[in-house]
Protein backbone atom coordinates (compact mmCIF):
# COMPACT_ATOMS: atom_id res chain seq x y z
CA UNK A 1 0.00 0.00 0.00
CA UNK A 2 2.76 2.27 1.05
CA UNK A 3 4.41 1.68 -2.35
CA UNK A 4 1.30 2.61 -4.44
CA UNK A 5 0.59 5.58 -2.41
CA UNK A 6 4.63 6.67 -3.28
CA UNK A 7 3.74 6.58 -6.75
CA UNK A 8 0.49 8.12 -6.79
CA UNK A 9 1.44 11.01 -4.81
CA UNK A 10 5.44 11.28 -4.68
CA UNK A 11 7.56 13.19 -6.27
CA UNK A 12 9.38 12.00 -8.85
CA UNK A 13 11.84 14.89 -9.24
CA UNK A 14 13.37 14.72 -5.74
CA UNK A 15 15.45 11.96 -7.03
CA UNK A 16 19.14 12.90 -6.37
CA UNK A 17 19.80 12.45 -10.48
CA UNK A 18 17.42 14.76 -11.50
CA UNK A 19 19.42 18.02 -11.25
CA UNK A 20 18.63 21.52 -11.66
CA UNK A 21 19.43 21.76 -15.12
CA UNK A 22 18.06 18.80 -16.32
CA UNK A 23 14.47 19.78 -14.29
CA UNK A 24 14.74 22.71 -16.66
CA UNK A 25 15.42 20.97 -19.40
CA UNK A 26 12.56 18.66 -18.59
CA UNK A 27 10.23 21.63 -17.77
CA UNK A 28 10.91 23.37 -21.48
CA UNK A 29 10.35 19.80 -23.13
CA UNK A 30 6.59 19.58 -21.95
CA UNK A 31 6.06 23.29 -22.64
CA UNK A 32 7.13 22.83 -26.48
CA UNK A 33 4.80 19.62 -26.68
CA UNK A 34 2.37 21.58 -24.80
CA UNK A 35 2.52 24.45 -27.58
CA UNK A 36 2.16 21.89 -30.17
CA UNK A 37 -1.01 20.29 -29.26
CA UNK A 38 -2.25 23.99 -28.29
CA UNK A 39 -4.10 24.19 -31.69
CA UNK A 40 -7.50 25.58 -30.50
CA UNK A 41 -5.50 27.66 -26.98
CA UNK A 42 -7.43 24.93 -24.96
CA UNK A 43 -4.06 24.42 -23.46
CA UNK A 44 -3.03 28.01 -22.64
CA UNK A 45 -3.38 27.93 -18.58
CA UNK A 46 -1.45 24.75 -18.43
CA UNK A 47 1.44 26.40 -20.56
CA UNK A 48 1.17 29.64 -18.52
CA UNK A 49 1.54 27.86 -15.25
CA UNK A 50 4.68 25.88 -16.03
CA UNK A 51 6.29 28.74 -17.88
CA UNK A 52 5.97 31.40 -14.73
CA UNK A 53 8.00 29.04 -12.82
CA UNK A 54 10.19 27.74 -15.12
CA UNK A 55 11.56 31.34 -16.13
CA UNK A 56 11.76 32.22 -12.41
CA UNK A 57 14.16 29.00 -11.88
CA UNK A 58 16.19 30.03 -14.89
CA UNK A 59 16.95 33.75 -13.82
CA UNK A 60 17.90 32.21 -10.31
CA UNK A 61 20.59 29.57 -12.35
CA UNK A 62 21.49 32.52 -14.52
CA UNK A 63 23.88 35.63 -14.55
CA UNK A 64 21.29 38.07 -14.65
CA UNK A 65 21.29 41.65 -13.34
CA UNK A 66 17.71 42.65 -12.05
CA UNK A 67 18.49 46.49 -11.62
CA UNK A 68 21.65 48.15 -12.29
CA UNK A 69 22.51 49.67 -9.04
CA UNK A 70 26.22 52.03 -8.61
CA UNK A 71 26.79 50.25 -5.31
CA UNK A 72 29.43 47.56 -5.15
CA UNK A 73 28.42 46.18 -2.11
CA UNK A 74 24.84 45.38 -0.64
CA UNK A 75 21.78 46.47 -2.34
CA UNK A 76 19.75 48.62 -0.78
CA UNK A 77 15.98 50.32 -2.07
CA UNK A 78 13.65 51.96 -0.29
CA UNK A 79 10.08 50.65 -0.66
CA UNK A 80 9.25 54.78 -1.71
CA UNK A 81 11.69 54.25 -4.18
CA UNK A 82 10.63 51.36 -5.65
CA UNK A 83 7.27 52.31 -5.81
CA UNK A 84 8.19 55.39 -7.69
CA UNK A 85 10.64 53.48 -10.32
CA UNK A 86 8.15 51.05 -11.25
CA UNK A 87 5.50 53.61 -11.41
CA UNK A 88 8.12 55.35 -13.80
CA UNK A 89 8.69 52.27 -15.97
CA UNK A 90 5.49 51.45 -16.25
CA UNK A 91 4.51 54.88 -17.68
CA UNK A 92 8.09 55.37 -19.80
CA UNK A 93 7.78 52.00 -21.19
CA UNK A 94 3.91 52.04 -22.39
CA UNK A 95 4.54 53.52 -25.64
CA UNK A 96 7.26 50.40 -26.40
CA UNK A 97 4.59 47.67 -25.23
CA UNK A 98 2.73 49.23 -26.86
CA UNK A 99 4.36 49.28 -30.07
CA UNK A 100 5.60 45.83 -29.91
CA UNK A 101 2.65 44.19 -28.96
CA UNK A 102 0.24 46.48 -31.76
CA UNK A 103 -0.10 43.23 -34.35
CA UNK A 104 -1.21 40.41 -31.41
CA UNK A 105 -4.63 38.97 -31.26
CA UNK A 106 -6.27 38.83 -28.56
CA UNK A 107 -4.53 42.03 -27.39
CA UNK A 108 -1.06 41.40 -25.52
CA UNK A 109 -1.25 45.10 -24.48
CA UNK A 110 -4.05 44.85 -22.72
CA UNK A 111 -2.40 42.09 -20.65
CA UNK A 112 -0.25 44.79 -19.40
CA UNK A 113 -2.22 47.55 -19.15
CA UNK A 114 -5.80 46.52 -18.91
CA UNK A 115 -7.34 49.53 -17.01
CA UNK A 116 -4.47 51.88 -19.02
CA UNK A 117 -0.96 53.59 -17.78
CA UNK A 118 -3.08 55.63 -15.07
CA UNK A 119 -3.58 52.22 -13.01
CA UNK A 120 0.40 52.50 -12.49
CA UNK A 121 0.30 56.07 -12.10
CA UNK A 122 -2.71 56.32 -9.20
CA UNK A 123 -1.74 53.00 -7.64
CA UNK A 124 -1.53 53.31 -3.83
CA UNK A 125 0.99 51.47 -1.96
CA UNK A 126 -0.63 48.50 -0.79
CA UNK A 127 -1.47 47.52 -4.93
CA UNK A 128 2.33 47.76 -6.05
CA UNK A 129 2.63 43.82 -4.71
CA UNK A 130 -0.20 42.55 -6.99
CA UNK A 131 0.60 44.79 -9.92
CA UNK A 132 4.59 43.77 -9.87
CA UNK A 133 3.42 39.77 -9.68
CA UNK A 134 1.08 40.82 -12.84
CA UNK A 135 3.82 42.32 -14.59
CA UNK A 136 6.09 39.48 -14.18
CA UNK A 137 3.82 36.58 -14.94
CA UNK A 138 2.59 39.02 -18.18
CA UNK A 139 6.16 39.81 -19.10
CA UNK A 140 7.61 36.29 -18.81
CA UNK A 141 4.85 34.41 -20.80
CA UNK A 142 4.93 37.50 -23.40
CA UNK A 143 9.14 38.20 -23.33
CA UNK A 144 9.61 36.93 -26.91
CA UNK A 145 7.82 40.13 -28.07
CA UNK A 146 9.23 42.27 -25.59
CA UNK A 147 13.11 41.82 -25.97
CA UNK A 148 15.47 41.04 -23.37
CA UNK A 149 15.89 44.39 -21.86
CA UNK A 150 12.87 45.75 -21.43
CA UNK A 151 11.84 42.02 -20.39
CA UNK A 152 14.30 42.26 -17.62
CA UNK A 153 13.45 45.42 -16.85
CA UNK A 154 9.69 44.35 -15.76
CA UNK A 155 10.74 41.40 -14.09
CA UNK A 156 13.27 43.03 -11.95
CA UNK A 157 10.96 44.74 -9.52
CA UNK A 158 9.40 41.14 -8.67
CA UNK A 159 12.79 39.51 -8.52
CA UNK A 160 14.08 42.28 -6.02
CA UNK A 161 10.75 42.16 -3.68
CA UNK A 162 11.55 38.63 -3.17
CA UNK A 163 15.46 38.99 -2.57
CA UNK A 164 15.59 42.20 -0.98
CA UNK A 165 18.74 41.52 0.63
CA UNK A 166 20.69 40.30 -2.36
CA UNK A 167 24.72 41.22 -2.53
CA UNK A 168 26.78 41.67 -5.72
CA UNK A 169 29.79 39.90 -5.71
CA UNK A 170 31.94 39.27 -9.07
CA UNK A 171 29.16 40.76 -11.13
CA UNK A 172 26.57 38.33 -10.32
CA UNK A 173 23.65 38.42 -8.73
CA UNK A 174 23.20 35.90 -5.84
CA UNK A 175 19.73 34.17 -6.03
CA UNK A 176 18.11 31.91 -3.56
CA UNK A 177 16.95 28.82 -5.82
CA UNK A 178 15.36 26.16 -4.10
CA UNK A 179 12.19 27.94 -3.63
CA UNK A 180 12.26 28.66 -7.61
CA UNK A 181 13.22 24.64 -8.33
CA UNK A 182 9.96 23.61 -5.83
CA UNK A 183 7.57 25.89 -7.33
CA UNK A 184 8.38 24.38 -10.63
CA UNK A 185 8.58 20.89 -9.30
CA UNK A 186 5.07 21.68 -7.86
CA UNK A 187 3.73 22.84 -11.11
CA UNK A 188 4.82 19.78 -13.17
CA UNK A 189 3.37 17.30 -10.86
CA UNK A 190 0.18 19.32 -10.86
CA UNK A 191 0.46 19.42 -14.88
CA UNK A 192 0.94 15.50 -14.88
CA UNK A 193 -1.76 15.08 -12.25
CA UNK A 194 -4.21 17.39 -14.50
CA UNK A 195 -2.87 15.59 -18.25
CA UNK A 196 -4.23 12.34 -16.67
CA UNK A 197 -7.45 13.12 -15.56
CA UNK A 198 -8.06 15.15 -18.48
CA UNK A 199 -7.24 11.77 -20.33
CA UNK A 200 -8.18 8.80 -18.07
CA UNK A 201 -7.83 5.27 -19.16
CA UNK A 202 -5.31 6.79 -21.74
CA UNK A 203 -2.06 5.92 -20.79
CA UNK A 204 0.05 6.54 -23.91
CA UNK A 205 -2.01 9.61 -24.37
CA UNK A 206 -0.90 10.89 -21.47
CA UNK A 207 3.30 9.51 -21.85
CA UNK A 208 3.43 11.59 -25.07
CA UNK A 209 3.49 14.73 -22.94
CA UNK A 210 6.58 14.19 -20.75
CA UNK A 211 10.13 12.99 -22.25
CA UNK A 212 11.20 10.92 -19.19
CA UNK A 213 14.84 10.77 -20.71
CA UNK A 214 15.86 14.43 -19.95
CA UNK A 215 15.21 14.04 -16.20
CA UNK A 216 17.96 10.85 -15.69
CA UNK A 217 21.29 9.54 -17.16
CA UNK A 218 20.65 5.65 -18.46
CA UNK A 219 22.88 3.39 -16.51
CA UNK A 220 23.94 0.06 -18.13
CA UNK A 221 24.91 -1.34 -14.65
CA UNK A 222 21.44 -0.55 -12.84
CA UNK A 223 18.13 -0.76 -14.14
CA UNK A 224 16.86 2.03 -16.21
CA UNK A 225 15.84 5.25 -14.27
CA UNK A 226 14.24 6.44 -17.10
CA UNK A 227 11.94 3.55 -17.96
CA UNK A 228 10.89 3.74 -14.37
CA UNK A 229 9.57 6.72 -14.11
CA UNK A 230 7.33 5.82 -17.07
CA UNK A 231 6.33 3.27 -15.24
CA UNK A 232 5.38 5.35 -12.12
CA UNK A 233 3.57 7.67 -14.33
CA UNK A 234 1.41 4.73 -15.71
CA UNK A 235 1.05 3.19 -12.33
CA UNK A 236 -0.67 6.48 -11.19
CA UNK A 237 -2.83 6.99 -14.94
CA UNK A 238 -3.74 3.49 -14.41
CA UNK A 239 -4.23 3.88 -10.75
CA UNK A 240 -6.63 6.91 -11.34
CA UNK A 241 -8.84 5.47 -13.82
CA UNK A 242 -9.45 2.81 -11.53
CA UNK A 243 -10.32 4.63 -8.80
CA UNK A 244 -12.65 7.07 -11.04
CA UNK A 245 -14.17 3.64 -12.29
CA UNK A 246 -14.85 2.08 -8.77
CA UNK A 247 -16.55 5.56 -8.10
CA UNK A 248 -19.08 5.60 -10.86
CA UNK A 249 -19.96 1.93 -9.84
CA UNK A 250 -20.62 2.69 -6.85
CA UNK A 251 -22.61 5.80 -8.21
Amino acid sequence: MNSIVKHLFGNIFLERKVSTARLIFFAEDCVDRLVKKNSNHQLDELIFDIQVPLQKLKLRTGKSFYINYSTEDEVSLSKNQLILLFKKTMTDNEPIIAEATRNSVPSIYKKFYPHGVSEYQKAIKSEIPNLIDRIFDVATVYGSVLGADLLMNLQSFKLFLDNNKLTIQQSNVVFTRKKARIDLERALLSLMHTIAIQNLGEVELCSNYFDFNLLFQKSREKKDKVELSEILFKKMLSEINYSNKKRYKKK
